[in-house]
């Protein structure tokens, strides 16, 4: 059992989040890093991660004008301090909030693919949150708009705001 994300959903949450559509080549990869690194967190090669990843991608990448196949993988950083350093490094790069908004709900996307949040994950999304600074208020509401749009089975009917 998995999440309901396919093309539709992802087009309405990036329409809510992102309401300009707007996205440059640069916040792309660095928004896809993020959900590269949050699909690694568990260290459990999941193919439900992999299909919510290239939806993700393939979103990601027709709104900045890529090509999939320009995308690096992420290297794994095994080393805490450094990675949580890169994630700050990270963040940092992307300056709009919605951007940053955007990206928070896309990596929460990838780490509850499986409807099972495991505590390295729960962790991992706190430290996304750090990076990106968000509150913790607009997190709540980001993942209470998140439920709706994966739990819904039309998503015409339900209204766009956050």
């Amino acid at each position: 059992m998995s999440i309901a994300v396919d093309q539709q959903r992802l087009r309405r949450i990036v329409e809510t989040l992102l309401p300009s559509g707007r996205l440059g080549q640069p916040e792309a990869i660095t928004m896809l890093q993020f959900v590269q690194l949050a699909a690694g967190v568990d260290n459990v090669d999941d193919p439900i991660e992999h299909s919510i990843i290239q939806s993700i991608a393939q979103m990601v990448s027709s709104l900045a004008g890529l090509h999939i196949e320009e995308l690096q993988p992420v290297p794994p950083v095994g080393d805490e301090l450094a990675r949580l350093r890169w994630l700050q490094r990270l963040g940092a790069q992307l300056q709009s909030p919605a951007v940053r908004e955007l990206t928070y709900a896309l990596v929460f996307l990838t780490s509850v693919a499986d409807l099972k949040l495991t505590s390295s994950e729960r962790d991992a999304l706190e430290e996304f949150q750090h990076a990106l600074a968000l509150e913790h208020e607009r997190v709540t509401d980001l993942v209470v708009f998140l439920t709706d749009v994966v739990a819904t089975s039309d998503t015409s009917q339900h209204s766009a705001t956050v």
